[in-house]
């Protein structure tokens, strides 16, 4: 049945009603999303209506009014300088931080303002370089140029409403407000290098939500974003009210086209896991390879090593930096003499934050870098995995073998080791050393009385200008009455031999403590 369904199906590349229906869901998951972004923008524009029509007098602030001065670089480096930061520092920094980043965090809209922030973080804001967009002609001879873009964009957006002043009125009234409250003197005793940073933050918070005593006398008033006065009329409340209803639809609309969509996807790979499973050309070749291909098939695989990689948000693309990791697992698996069992399972994963695409953007982008590399695509295998923390923002590479192969390589090098070895022992003990010459000699000369005793002596090695030095050796024979003219003597690679000629004694034989070349002269 699944075979006629196949031979029946469509062709390859034909498309199917599922990529259709995924094809519709995308379109229509970007519509709703821009439907989206224009509700929220026409509730943004009414909430500044509203903070004009019932707003403290404060909300006419300008950037132009504001400081265009960047802090001074020197304290920002003496505050990211301390390891330990005494309370006010820290909160110091934070309300820096908070300045720092306000044209991010005022664009994200309505959100919780952070009031603790690891020391850490802090200290790499702190030590960024400041306005390298733009920077003014010299005031003076000798004197260094203002930089003034990057502060220029903070206050434009300090003046947005109603987020730019929320954050001012947060960093007023929870980091430099808090209990205690954050003052000079603090920040003098702290570190006395700080304290112009202090200025720098209250130049930029007080003329837009006044005093420390404004503030207080109108924080019940301000507390949340869009909060309006008595005398605020009905209908901008009940067009407010209107458009946070409009976005909650919309934002469920969203979510809903998400869903749907997953799921479509998650359908048309099943779909084609399916077909890919029982097509039949896969089903003969599988008849027709044999009992070799069926044990290699069936051969369980382990894990030999794991490695990982490690993004940014919303990154895709191999980090430069830890190209190295990849590398050292192409040279693994590429390694001739594991033959062509190991293979890379590629694993791409992204986080709640990021699109669904990311996990499989990174793993092919992966499979790509290993692809460029030589690692052959019958040697990996990829799939990915959607949505989870922060700590999913990477790609897993998984080297798998087959099972036991570790061990058998080891049992290998363990075999030719003592096959070496063994021979070694070998060729030792078939060169008799110089004590055991001595015994065979003692034994010559019980077996032959009459016989001339022996004494061998192995000399000083012979220096010359070959690349070794040569072994010499000394054998001397000793009788009453011996000549020359009545021995005969016999020079071999491993032995000496005398005999008398007039047949007074034996003949003697002397084995060598090591083999010899015959002498040419």
């Amino acid at each position: 049945m699944q075979r006629g369904f196949l031979q029946g199906g469509r062709s390859r590349g034909e498309k199917t009603p599922e990529s259709d229906r995924i094809g519709r869901l995308q379109a229509a998951l970007s519509a709703a999303e821009l439907e989206l972004r224009k509700r929220r923008k026409a509730r943004l524009e009414l909430e500044a209506q509203t903070l004009k029509t019932d707003g403290p007098a404060s909300s006419t602030t300008t950037a132009d009014q504001l400081p265009t001065v960047a802090p001074d670089e020197a304290a920002l480096h003496a505050l990211a300088s301390h390891h330990e930061p005494t309370i006010m520092l820290h909160r110091l920094a934070v309300a820096l931080m908070l300045l720092m980043e306000s044209p991010l965090l005022i664009d994200l809209g309505e959100h919780r303002l952070p009031t603790r922030v690891p020391w850490k973080n802090l200290q790499l804001l702190l030590r960024k370089p400041w306005g390298q967009e733009e920077v003014l002609d010299k005031t003076g001879p000798g004197e260094k140029p203002t930089i003034t873009k990057t502060v220029k964009a903070v206050a434009a957006a300090l003046c947005q409403q109603p987020f730019g002043r929320r954050l001012a009125l947060h960093v007023q009234q929870q980091i430099l407000g808090g209990d205690p409250p954050l003052t000079h003197a603090e920040v003098q005793e702290a570190d006395g290098r700080c304290v112009v940073l202090l200025d720098w933050v209250e130049g930029l918070v007080l003329p837009i939500v006044g005093s420390p005593k404004d503030t207080s006398k109108s924080k019940e008033a301000t507390t949340s974003v869009g909060a309006v006065g008595a005398d605020v009329p009905e209908e901008i409340i009940a067009a407010r009210e209107a458009a946070s209803t409009a976005i909650a639809e919309q934002e469920q609309e969203v979510a809903n086209i998400r869903k749907e969509l997953q799921e479509a996807k998650r359908s048309e790979e099943a779909a084609k896991k399916f077909a890919a499973d029982n097509d039949p050309a896969k089903h003969s070749l599988a008849e027709n390879s044999g009992d070799a291909a069926g044990k290699e098939e069936d051969a369980t695989v382990e894990v030999q090593g794991q490695k990982r990689l490690q993004y940014r948000l919303q990154e895709t693309e191999v980090p430069l930096l830890q190209e190295s990791v990849l590398i050292s697992l192409i040279n693994s698996v590429m390694e001739p003499r594991a033959g062509k069992q190991r293979r890379v399972e590629i694993i791409g994963r992204c986080e709640d934050r990021e699109t669904d695409e990311t996990a499989q953007q990174r793993a092919e982008a992966v499979q790509a870098f290993l692809l460029s590399s030589g690692v052959p695509l019958d040697r990996m295998s990829m799939r990915w995995i959607v949505g989870g923390p922060s700590s999913c923002r990477r790609t897993d590479l998984n080297m798998t073998d087959a099972e036991g192969s570790d061990s058998a390589v080891r049992q290998r090098a363990a075999q030719l080791m003592q096959r070496v070895f063994s021979q070694a022992d070998q060729q030792a003990e078939a060169v008799p050393s110089a004590s055991s010459t001595a015994k065979l000699t003692e034994q010559a000369s019980a077996i032959h009385p009459n016989a001339p005793s022996v004494v061998v002596e192995e000399l000083a090695a012979e220096t010359s200008q070959e690349p070794f030095a040569r072994r010499r050796v000394h054998v001397i024979f000793t009788k009453a009455g011996l000549t020359a003219k009545d021995v005969d003597l016999e020079i071999g690679t491993d032995a000496v031999r005398l005999s008398s000629l007039s047949g007074d004694w034996d003949e003697l034989e002397v084995p060598l403590p090591f083999a010899v070349e015959q002498p040419t002269e």
